[in-house]
């Protein structure tokens, strides 16, 4: 069972080929040598840099969310808020009546002003 685990080479570099095979590969690669022994630069000489991961609380920029139902489009309600808004917000349609005819949506903010200016008009047409 030894014979099986180093697998017929003495440091074990072929054990994952199947033993009938490994005999037939001749590997020009020389024991001891790294495949890439110094990183070769980018034709502009700068390496990319990883992105930026977004933190937790940034991620989290828009956590004002109104519940909200309308029988008019979605399309009507992102204008008003694109008109109306100075910061991010974001409309999700969450379901459809049967009938399709209500709406309800998740509109969230970023801010308490827009968030409020937006249920200011919103409260006032469903009054």
């Amino acid at each position: 069972m030894s014979e099986t685990n180093g697998a017929g080479g003495d440091d074990g570099s072929n054990r994952f080929i199947p033993t009938e095979q490994r005999e037939t590969i001749d590997s020009t690669r020389r024991e001891g040598d790294d495949r890439r022994q110094e990183e070769a630069p980018f034709d502009n000489g700068e390496k990319r840099e990883p992105p930026e991961r977004r933190d937790g609380p940034e991620r989290r920029k828009i956590s004002l969310e109104v519940p909200c139902k309308t029988s008019g489009t979605i399309d009507a309600i992102e204008d008003w808020l694109d008109d109306n808004c100075d910061d991010d917000c974001r409309v999700v349609l969450q379901k459809v009546s049967h009938d399709r005819s209500i709406k309800h949506l998740l509109v969230m903010f970023e801010t308490e002003a827009d968030r409020d200016r937006f249920l200011e008009k919103y409260l006032k047409k469903n009054e």
